[in-house]
């Protein structure tokens, strides 16, 4: 489970009390943020908070459709707020690490051989010689493009246990007993 953070309203950030790698608690103060455009608007300053539990990640910027790391926020940053845009600033993303899963992009051909809550395993290639099972969380109702204008669909796969040697961004495999014939 990852959950981007971002500001209510527009302004500056003013100081942050967390960096990337941090763990937090919901409730946890992770910026305080000078609402405005400018100095000159006196505005009370606002403190964010975490939504959730977890590590503190750089937030994922899709602004170009791709899921890119973005640079930390620093204090002097502007931060777009959800009331102001569709497209509010990202300052960071909070993981629960718990709660690790795999995210797929499964072409249109072969959506509709996938079913919510198939058995699954995950190989890591980072971790040799050993499977990890879970089962299809979620699969996106409707297919999006993506960078080679090709149509997929996001499929979630929920790991049945939690081992700390996982981590957000490795490569995963997943493989699926998508039909089963007797004689």
């Amino acid at each position: 489970v990852a959950v981007d953070v971002r500001s209510k309203v527009s302004g500056r950030i003013l100081k942050l009390y967390v960096q990337e790698g941090d763990t937090v608690r919901q409730g946890s103060k992770l910026a305080l943020l000078q609402p405005g455009r400018s100095e000159l608007d006196k505005y009370v300053p606002i403190e964010i908070t975490a939504p959730i539990d977890g590590v503190v990640y750089a937030a994922l910027s899709n602004s170009n459709g791709n899921n890119e790391q973005a640079n930390f926020p620093q204090p002097g940053d502007y931060a777009t707020g959800l009331f102001e845009s569709n497209n509010a600033t990202a300052l960071m993303t909070i993981a629960d690490p718990r709660q690790m899963a795999v995210e797929l992009k499964i072409n249109e051909m072969d959506i509709l051989k996938i079913k919510d809550r198939l058995a699954v395993e995950v190989s890591v290639d980072a971790i040799t010689m050993e499977t990890f099972t879970g089962v299809i969380g979620s699969i996106a109702p409707r297919a999006v493009k993506d960078t080679s204008n090709l149509k997929a669909f996001r499929v979630i796969v929920e790991l049945n246990k939690h081992d700390p040697r996982l981590r957000a961004g490795m490569t995963a495999r997943v493989e699926a007993v998508l039909e089963k014939r007797t004689k």
